[in-house]
C-alpha cells in the first residue's frame, strides 16, 4: 500500500471549505507566526534585490520597522505595489515614496482621491485628525514618531494619522 501525503497552506483558515477540514482529512495543523523584524528584513532584502531601486535611499531595516505584523506574502505584495507605483509615475527606480505608498495601500486600501465630500465633512475630518495629531504631539513617547497626517480617504477611513515606532 502506498501512502499519500497532502499538504495545504493558507493565510485564511477561516475561509476553508468545512468539508476540506473535516476530522481525518488533515492530521496536523502547524501555525507559523508572522516574521519578526529580522525575519521581515531578510524577506525584504530577498525581494528588493531583484528590482531596480535607489539603493542608497532604500534601507531594508527601516522598511522592516515600518511593516510590523506583515507576512511574507504581504511584503511581496508591498514590493509589487511599489514597483507598479514607480512604473505608473514613469520612474526608472523604486524609491522610498513608492514603498511608503505601497505600505499605506496594503494597510488601509487604495486612496480615494476623487471621493466627493462636502467642505463641512472635510473640515470635520481635518479637525478629527488634528485631535489625533495633537495627542501624539503632546505624548513624549509618540512626538517624534509622527510620519503622516492626511484627510485623503483610504479604504473605510476618511483620514489617517500614521506613526512609525522605530
Amino acid at each position: 500500500m502506498e501512502q499519500v501525503f497532502v499538504m495545504g497552506a493558507t493565510n485564511h483558515e477561516q475561509d476553508l471549505d468545512p468539508a476540506a477540514v473535516r476530522p481525518g482529512r488533515f492530521d496536523k495543523k502547524i501555525h507559523i507566526n508572522v516574521p519578526d523584524e529580522d525575519g521581515r528584513n531578510d524577506i525584504i532584502k530577498y525581494y528588493i534585490e531583484k528590482i531596480k531601486l535607489e539603493r542608497n535611499k532604500l534601507d531594508s531595516k527601516f522598511i522592516s520597522r515600518m511593516t510590523p505584523g506583515f507576512t511574507g506574502a504581504e511584503i511581496e505584495n508591498l514590493v509589487n505595489i511599489a514597483i507598479i507605483n514607480a512604473v505608473n509615475l514613469n520612474k526608472n527606480e523604486v524609491d522610498m515614496e513608492d514603498i511608503s505608498e505601497a505600505r499605506d495601500r496594503v494597510l488601509m486600501g487604495i486612496s480615494r482621491k476623487n471621493y466627493s465630500q462636502t467642505e463641512k465633512n472635510r473640515f470635520l475630518t481635518s479637525i478629527h485628525e488634528c485631535g489625533h495629531t495633537l495627542v501624539c504631539y503632546l505624548n513624549p513617547q509618540c512626538k517624534n514618531k509622527l510620519q503622516k497626517v492626511t484627510i485623503i480617504p483610504r479604504g473605510p477611513a476618511a483620514g489617517v494619522v500614521c506613526l512609525y515606532f522605530i
